[in-house]
This record gives C-alpha cells, structure tokens and sequence, in this order.
C-alpha cells in the first residue's frame, strides 16, 4: 500500500541554518537535513533518500519560508538590555568594546520554496534573498558619539550587498540494494537557476575629519550590480546507505 504525505507548515528559523527555508524538523535536530530529509524535501537536500524505504509514494510541500539573521558583535543579552533603554556614557562604551577591528557586519537572508516527489523521483522550486552590510568602527563610534573635533575617522571597509535568486530543481533516486537490512541509493540532481538581482557597494578609501570651523570627506567609492543572470545547475552524485552499509567500492584487499 502506498503511502501519502502531505507537508503544509510555513516556519520562521531565525537562526543561521544550512538554509533561510531549512525543515523544521531539521533544525530541531541539529540542521540534519541531508540526512532526515523525505519526500519533496529530498528532492532539494539529498534526492538519494527518496530511494529509501521508508520514503513515501507521493509527497507534496506546499509552502515553506524562513528568515535569518546575525552579527558579529552583539549577543542577545546586549540586545535585551540596551534596546529601548536610555545609552549613558557606560553603555556606549560597552557597545563600541564589543565590535572588532574590522567593523560591525549584519547578515540577513529568507527564502521560501515547495515542491512534489512521485515515487523516486520529484521537482522543487525556491528563491532566496540575502544581504550583508559592514560598517567601520570609526563609523560605529561617530554614531555613538558624534564626532570629535580634529579627530580622522577612517570609513574604509564599510559597505554592503544583495543579491536575489530563484531556481528550479529536478532530484531522482537510483535504488541499488533495498530490503529490511541493508539499503542503498544513489540520488542525481538537475536544477535551473536565475539571478534576479545583484548590488554592491564598498569604500575603497574613505575618511572624515571635521575642525572648529570645516569638515572634510575623502574618499574612493565603488558600486556594482548585475540582473537577470542564469545558468544549470548539477549536483555530484550523493549516495545514502543505511548505517550498517559502507559506501560502494572494491573491497579492501588483505
């Protein structure tokens, strides 16, 4: 009898997953994707699964985003005590302490996909976004306390970027060995992918530094962007036995 499987949970991960639109069920345990995936999640994390026992006949995810976000400087517990709390000098001298010589970096992404499995075979389809944005540490403390008279404040290495993408893929199972012991299968992915959208700005050289009476700003800018670019996509061949098996190959001589 054929077993049916149908996926409808829509899961906010604000955490840095293998993906921004990871299984729930793979973040709970540990981001195992690749190897709890089933049905029309296989198809994008590991398509060998789908020549498993245990894999249903037919499996549908109709919808799954997810977001993440991260820093390199503030923990949770900063955050908690400094937002919408008033900064003393104490404070702000805690927040500049935290940020490294290279400056502050912002990372954030979301995605989202759904996809369709038919016995060992299936398609997915799913976007993403992402951005980074990096500040100077100089600009971090211009911010906190304004600026400083006859002080340079060095701007260089800020910047920022982000990019949009979709893309389609196709993901089949080619079972070798499948009984109650011991299963193996080898998994082959096809996929289309499409920019959307790509921007980037960064400070090559960059500088301010204000006197009593005149301010100055120095420095060498650049920005790129791209759109609309596309090309296939071709995993290498994943193979997934069950864990009594040993990946296939000649036997080790004696």
């Amino acid at each position: 009898m054929k077993r049916v499987l149908i996926l409808v949970p829509a899961v906010l991960a604000l955490s840095f997953a293998a993906s921004a639109a990871a299984d729930p069920r793979g973040i709970a345990m540990g981001s195992t994707d690749e190897v709890i995936a089933r049905g029309a999640d296989a198809v994008r994390w590991n398509p060998a699964l789908l020549g498993l026992p245990g894999s249903p006949g037919f499996s549908m995810r109709l919808f799954q985003a997810g977001a993440r976000a991260d820093n390199n400087s503030f923990s949770v517990d900063q955050y908690k005590r400094f937002n919408g709390a008033t900064w003393g000098d104490a404070e702000k001298a805690e927040i500049l302490s935290s940020v490294p010589g290279e400056g502050l970096q912002l990372k954030t992404a979301a995605g989202g996909g759904s996809g369709v499995s038919f016995g060992p075979a299936g398609f997915y389809a799913d976007g993403i976004g992402a951005g980074l944005a990096e500040v100077a540490r100089d600009g971090v403390d211009f911010a906190l306390n304004g600026n400083g008279l006859d002080r340079i404040y060095s701007l260089q290495g800020s910047g920022g970027n982000g990019y949009a993408s979709a893309r389609m893929l196709f993901g089949m199972a080619f079972p070798v060995r499948r009984d109650e012991g011991s299963s193996t299968a080898f998994g082959l992915q096809v996929g289309y992918e499409r920019g959307i959208r790509y921007e980037e700005g960064s400070t090559l050289q960059g500088s301010f530094h204000s006197g009593a009476d005149t301010a100055q700003v120095m420095g060498e800018f650049l920005k790129r962007e791209g759109t609309r670019g596309w090309g296939p996509r071709r995993s290498k061949p994943t193979w997934r036995p069950r864990p009594t098996d040993s990946p296939p190959g000649p036997s080790p001589s004696s």
